[in-house]
């Protein structure tokens, strides 16, 4: 039986109320992803095909059957209870941090704006973090562990990646920084580091061996393909610097936010290196370390030969945040020193919690537009179909918003990390996100495509007048054409 202590206890129930006031926005506004459309629509798994195992899984188990349906907001309340279990593990890992440094330390790994897209997903937003969990929970076995330790942790990290491949950039790392942290020479670093690296390894391999034993995904096979030997030199450089960008891009939104995590940086790796043994060859690891550490937030993706950058894969952000404060908070007689990182952290998290109640705020007023306006495209496909015996559609053209809407992401770019899941050209998301709002279920698409229809000779059936927002239903004797904002023109 588990038996939490007084300080665990406050930490749990901390940790929780804290996100539960943070993302209960998020949560109530019940905003479909594009997975979580087909999932709600479709009902399927299909986790499996994209190397996912363990969350369909999961979901068998929380459904009690082999279709999903849509009970949110508990995936998202499972994962913030899992965000408490991970500040729990995280006190494991760095025992001396008080109860108020535990959980700021956690807080950082989600408190991102680049985590609101994870947790904006209806369904995978519980396994998200369930992966990241595990993944924590694999570098304390090899930083703090007894007993077969280097067989828990690869156990731990094959389910980590199995859930949600991009988490194991997590245990990479707080191993990276644990090892440093932990070690009085260079050699006992080294010995570290690659005992650190064998679970990574093994796991890796388990893996590898595992996903032939499921269907493959075409979103799996386009990218789960990892570089050859000869290209590592050339194209892991590559894609270490494109997701850096990438990552410069996003977060480069706001002078204040930027301010925020720089100055945060600066202060923890200043931190974490006073805090090493003083000898020259540590401290020129530490430097060195903190290089490493910043890849780390790409780790896994920088060995794959079509990486995906997206917010919800850049976990490593506030995971290298956390492993710095996780082992520079544990000095206790450096008071201004962790009183300048506490206040920075605060900070840090305030600025978060305006964004996240912001992205809410966003996504509820996409979602009460799509419902107007597709559901209308919706009904006037149904009546022209019932009106030409037509059931196929194309689509031509991508869905813009209004001026109203737009005009939020001008004044504030961070809504960008998540923008919602418009209908865009003949996709397979586009067709779904009709039937979501009412189009009859057995109309599908055409897959004829767009120049080949614009060609074509078409009778109008109903048009929608807007300066963005405009769109026409036509018909060619073949099939039904949604045209936005004259595309075809």
């Amino acid at each position: 039986m588990l038996i939490l202590t007084k300080p665990e206890k406050l930490i749990f129930s901390y940790t929780f109320s804290l996100f539960l006031f943070v993302f209960f926005p998020l949560m109530i506004v019940g905003y479909y992803q594009y997975d979580d459309i087909g999932r709600s629509v479709d009902g399927y798994l299909r986790w499996s095909s994209d190397g996912r195992f363990v969350p369909d899984l999961l979901f068998k188990t929380l459904m009690m059957g082999e279709a999903v349906h849509d009970i949110s907001p508990l995936p998202q309340i499972i994962a913030i209870f899992f965000i408490s279990i991970n500040a729990l593990i995280i006190k494991k890992i760095s025992p001396t941090l008080s109860v108020f440094s535990c959980v700021l330390t956690n807080s950082v790994i989600f408190a991102t704006p680049l985590f609101l897209e994870n947790m904006s997903y209806v369904y995978d937003s519980m396994t998200m973090v369930i992966s990241i969990t595990t993944a924590t929970a694999a570098a304390y076995m090899v930083l703090r562990g007894n007993r077969f330790k280097l067989t828990t942790s690869a156990a731990l990290l094959f389910i980590a990646l199995s859930t949600y491949q991009v988490s194991i950039n997590v245990y990479l790392i707080f191993v990276l920084a644990g090892s440093i942290a932990t070690a009085n020479s260079y050699k006992i670093y080294l010995k570290n580091v690659v005992y650190s690296l064998s679970p990574v390894l093994i796991s890796l391999v388990l893996y590898k061996l595992s996903i032939p034993l499921y269907p493959i995904g075409s979103y799996q096979a386009s990218h789960s393909g990892t570089v050859s030997a000869s290209e590592i030199l050339t194209v892991v450089p590559s894609n270490i610097y494109g997701g850096l960008s990438y990552l410069a891009r996003m977060i480069n939104f706001n002078v204040y936010y930027t301010i925020i995590i720089f100055v945060l940086f600066i202060i923890s790796c200043l931190s974490f290196i006073s805090n090493l043994h003083r000898k020259f060859g540590i401290l020129l690891i530490g430097f060195l370390s903190i290089v490493v550490l910043i890849t780390m937030v790409v780790g896994i993706q920088s060995i794959l030969s079509n990486p995906v950058w997206k917010p919800r894969t850049a976990i490593g952000f506030g995971a290298v945040y956390a492993a710095l404060l996780a082992f520079s908070l544990t000095d206790k007689s450096r008071v201004q020193l962790n009183r300048i990182l506490v206040t920075i952290s605060v900070l840090y998290l305030g600025a978060f919690i305006t964004f996240a109640y912001s992205q809410a705020a966003y996504l509820r007023n996409v979602k009460l537009y799509q419902q107007v306006y597709l559901s209308k495209i919706a009904d006037e496909i149904n009546k022209a179909r019932y009106e030409t015996g037509l059931i196929s559609l194309s689509i031509v053209g991508w869905q813009t918003y209004p001026s109203s809407i737009q005009n939020s992401l001008v004044s504030a770019p961070y809504l960008r990390m998540v923008n919602g899941s418009p209908v865009y050209g003949e996709g397979w998301w586009s067709l779904r996100s009709l039937h979501l709002y009412g189009m009859d279920a057995d109309i599908n698409l055409s897959g004829k495509d767009w120049r080949d229809v614009c060609s074509t000779t078409r009778q109008l059936r109903y048009r929608h007048y807007g300066e963005k927002t405009g769109y026409t239903i036509e018909s060619n004797g073949e099939a039904l054409v949604l045209i936005f904002s004259g595309a075809c023109d």
